[in-house]
């Protein structure tokens, strides 16, 4: 019951600094809230808020989803539809769900193992990669203009109903 209390007055606090900040920016003006017995009521609009706001984590710290299709050539010729946190790479989505992506040197940037093709409206989209990732890239079994290393990539929202490809063969020459 204690922590319950001290919950709900953290959850209070933070509620009344960021919520009616948000809200006055979405064009409510007043709200009514409250939290009792560890139930949330109040608008709807102050119900909808949620992760957008608190950043990367949502009101209950968890995070968003993605879903996006992963091909290998191995374990998934047809593609595998995935749905993953964001904020993981490719490399630990792959490994999460039983795909064909070795990732070598576990994701340090010294093999290109992890080499994937991305689709190019996503591979526009993302940061360009780094000189090492360009580098190892380059050593990378069947690279094409929109490769990437798995390991270099983190899943965020421009993945959502993206194709990634896993090709048919690589190269370890760490």
């Amino acid at each position: 019951i204690l922590l319950q209390g001290m919950a709900t007055k953290t959850f209070s606090a933070l509620l009344s600094r960021a919520a009616p900040q948000v809200l006055r920016s979405r064009g409510v003006h007043s709200f009514g809230a409250s939290m009792t017995s560890g139930t949330w009521r109040g608008t709807s609009a102050l119900r909808s808020w949620g992760s957008r706001e608190l950043g990367s984590k949502g009101a209950r710290g968890m995070k968003e989803m993605v879903r996006f299709t992963f091909v290998d050539p191995v374990t998934a010729k047809d593609g595998k539809e995935i749905t993953a946190e964001e904020g993981k790479t490719l490399l630990e989505i792959a490994h999460d769900n039983d795909l064909e992506l070795e990732g070598a040197c576990e994701g340090t940037l010294a093999c290109s193992t992890c080499h994937c093709v991305l689709e190019q409206d996503l591979f526009d989209k993302l940061e360009p990669p780094c000189e090492e990732e360009l580098d190892m890239l380059d050593l990378a079994a069947g690279l094409t203009d929109t490769s990437r290393l798995g390991c270099q990539v983190q899943v965020g929202p421009k993945f959502e109903g993206a194709v990634i490809k896993i090709p048919d063969e690589f190269n370890d020459l760490r």
